[in-house]
C-alpha cells in the first residue's frame, strides 16, 4: 500500500473510532443523568434503589470519561460492562424483577418514570453497540 492511502486508511479508522468513541459517550452521559435525576424518587433500605440507581450514574460517569480520554481497551471493556449490566438489570426489574437478593431491594415492577428508563435503556444499547464495535475493531494506532 502507498503512503498516501496508508495515511488516508488511518485517518478514516481514526474519524471511525472518534465517532464511535463520542457515541459511547453521549449514551454513557445520557444514562448517569438520568439515573441522577431519578435517584431521589427512591426511598432508604440497607441498600436502596436510591443507592443502586446514584451507583450506576457514578459507574457510567467512570465509563464515560475512561471511553473519552484514557481511550485504552480495559476503559473500552469497563464501559461495555457498565452499559450491558444497566440494560440487563432493566430489562430483568421491567419484567417482574427477582425478589429480594440479600440486602438488595425487591425493585421488580417499581420502575418510575416509564418515559426516563426507555430513554435510559435505548441510550445503553447505543453506546454498548458502539462499544462492541471499538471492541471488536480496537486499532492501536493512537498515540
Amino acid at each position: 500500500m502507498a503512503a498516501p492511502e496508508a495515511h488516508e486508511r488511518i485517518r478514516r479508522l481514526q474519524n471511525a473510532e472518534t465517532a464511535l468513541r463520542l457515541t459511547a459517550a453521549t449514551g454513557l452521559l445520557l444514562d448517569a443523568a438520568v439515573h441522577l435525576r431519578l435517584a431521589h424518587h427512591y426511598g432508604a433500605a440497607t441498600v436502596s434503589q436510591g443507592v443502586l440507581v446514584r451507583g450506576e450514574a457514578a459507574a457510567a460517569t467512570l465509563a464515560m470519561a475512561l471511553v473519552l480520554v484514557w481511550r485504552r481497551h480495559a476503559g473500552d471493556l469497563y464501559a461495555l460492562a457498565v452499559c450491558a449490566a444497566g440494560l440487563a438489570v432493566l430489562l430483568l426489574h421491567g419484567h417482574g424483577g427477582t425478589g429480594i437478593l440479600g440486602p438488595l431491594p425487591d425493585t421488580g415492577g417499581q420502575l418510575l418514570r416509564f418515559t426516563a428508563t426507555t430513554l435510559t435503556a435505548c441510550c445503553q444499547a447505543v453506546a454498548a453497540a458502539a462499544l462492541v464495535a471499538l471492541v471488536a475493531g480496537h486499532h492501536r494506532y493512537l498515540p
